[in-house]
């Protein structure tokens, strides 16, 4: 019994794990205007919005979602809530420098590459371990680099969300609550329903083994039409002190073998013995000496019978 419930209980923490905490990520594009905000000098590059006057000229097939940001000495934000964030943008030749602030905890860092190339999916910023029930916002500034170049080309961001968190909803980070809170419901109410039918099932089976086990005088009662004796049964297998609860017969008992009166010439044979040690007779058994006059008629007969035929005229 204790073994049962203890696949039950591994059970029920195997469903019950996945609800703890999960988290996922979820990528945002710099056409979120609900969480990217840009300041007047940035270009937004897309499909049938291209940009005459920008210098780098990426390939919009392997851009995200095939837009981007391209900004020369600009600034801008990004808003969002989780516990992670990360901000892509585009490596190009003799780019600018830019300086990313966030507000809670305070950090900032710089992130500068002279690829000499076009690069893409690039990590500029990257910030963990913040309060997810809270909304946080990046700034970020644009400045000349080392090279005199100053555009720096965005691309997405990706937020790191935990599902369990509670709290005013971000524009970033739109949780569908409904369909989670079912979704959980509906498996502990799964995983009870289990838990119930199964110790229903344990206890029956229970209680049918402890009924098989009960021994009565009579028997062991196995239902309604069936009975099993407890009385011993006797066949040739059986067990020598079984088998003399019932008398064997005495030498005095067993009654000799008969001897048959047979006519003259005949030899009568007796019927064995159930003895196998009994030594086989020296001689046969001759008839007895007096014979009735019913025997005496039938030698005569047979002497008659035994000569020759008579002959015919």
């Amino acid at each position: 019994m204790a073994m049962q419930m203890h696949w039950v209980y591994l059970l029920a923490a195997a469903l019950l794990l996945p609800c703890r905490a999960l988290s996922f990520n979820r990528t945002i594009d710099d056409t979120d205007s609900n969480a990217w905000s840009f300041s007047s000098s940035w270009h937004a590059i897309a499909d049938g919005h291209p940009c005459q006057d920008c210098v780098a000229k990426p390939d919009r097939n392997r851009v995200y979602n095939y837009s981007w940001h391209d900004g020369a000495l600009g600034s801008g934000s990004f808003r969002f809530q989780g516990t992670q964030v990360y901000i892509y943008g585009i490596d190009v030749p003799r780019p600018g420098n830019i300086t990313f602030t966030i507000d809670d905890p305070p950090s900032s860092s710089s992130y500068f590459f002279d690829s000499g190339t076009i690069l893409y999916e690039s990590l500029f910023f990257h910030a963990q371990g913040l309060d997810g029930a809270k909304q946080h916002t990046v700034n970020w500034s644009v400045a000349l680099g080392p090279g005199g170049g100053g555009s720096v080309l965005l691309d997405y961001a990706v937020v790191t969300v935990n599902q369990t968190e509670t709290g005013p909803a971000s524009p970033t980070s739109k949780l569908k609550v409904g369909p989670i809170v079912g979704g959980v419901v509906a498996g502990v109410v799964a995983l009870a329903i289990l838990v119930v039918g199964l110790l229903c099932y344990l206890k029956a089976r229970r209680r049918r083994q402890e009924k098989a086990l009960s021994v009565w005088p009579d028997g062991i009662e196995l239902g309604s039409d069936t009975t099993i004796s407890t009385q011993p049964m006797l066949h040739a297998h059986a067990d020598p002190t079984i088998l003399t609860a019932f008398p064997a017969p005495t030498p005095n008992s067993i009654p000799p073998p008969s001897i048959s009166k047979a006519p003259k010439g005949y030899i009568v044979r007796s019927s064995p013995t159930s003895s196998d040690n009994a030594s086989p007779p020296s001689s046969p058994p001759r008839a007895h000496n007096t014979d009735s006059e019913v025997e005496r008629r039938l030698r005569a007969l047979e002497d008659t019978v035994q000569g020759p035929p008579p002959g015919y005229n």
